[in-house]
């Protein structure tokens, strides 16, 4: 039985604007949040992810929340008021 090949995924360091990843997410709505004393994922990396994409012609919002950890994240953009009106405005 052959093996299967598992693809690749990027790791959000190496997308920059050139990279093929980004071109195809050009055309989606992306909305990014991160916080800062996140100890998992380097704030750094949303931030790079942001530049790349917008360089890359894409639309995005980036918030990023002083103070929180990769857990907290979540519950703090699910209540930005303003995450489902935009979430639903999306379209393609």
């Amino acid at each position: 039985m052959a093996a299967r090949r598992q693809r690749r995924i990027p790791t959000i360091a190496e997308i920059a604007p050139e990279h093929p990843l980004a071109a195809r997410l050009k055309s989606i709505p992306i909305w990014l949040f991160h916080g800062d004393a996140d100890e998992r994922v380097p704030v750094s990396e949303s931030r790079q992810l942001a530049v790349a994409l917008k360089l890359a012609g894409a639309t995005v919002r980036y918030t990023e929340y002083p103070g929180v950890d990769h857990d907290v994240v979540p519950q703090k953009a699910s209540a930005d008021s303003t995450l489902f009106d935009w979430l639903f405005a999306q379209h393609r």
